[in-house]
């Protein structure tokens, strides 16, 4: 697994950094671009760094998204366990990005999902 970073940003400032893993660059990004899609409302851009490298950033978001979507079902839902687990710790938080409804709803469908497709 390698560690990554993701930075949510607006124009000014990073409003939330969150530290996670992930087998590789492209579960990573696709993941990264599912959270920043569901908080676009409150954020202008993002960002993933492995270490000193970055991974992949907003420009990025429709590529990383079309190739979530045409991926193999097991690839979708490795995304998707990825992307809740980041949003779940972005909510549980409560800071500036949780207060975003987009957010929020986006989360509890996603961990709805999952829920169901675990049983």
């Amino acid at each position: 697994m390698i560690s990554y970073r993701m930075y949510l940003r607006t124009r000014k400032d990073i409003v939330e950094r969150r530290d996670f893993e992930a087998e590789n660059d492209e579960l990573a990004a696709s993941a990264a671009a599912t959270v920043f899609e569901a908080c676009s409302d409150r954020c202008d851009g993002w960002d993933l760094w492995d270490g000193a490298r970055r991974v992949a950033n907003q420009h990025t978001t429709k590529q990383l998204l079309a190739w979530a979507q045409k991926a193999r079902a097991e690839t979708r839902a490795i995304i998707e366990e990825i992307a809740c687990s980041i949003e779940e710790v972005i909510v549980t938080a409560n800071g500036q990005v949780a207060r975003s409804p987009n957010m929020r709803a986006k989360f509890d469908a996603l961990r709805g999902k999952l829920q169901s497709r675990r049983g």
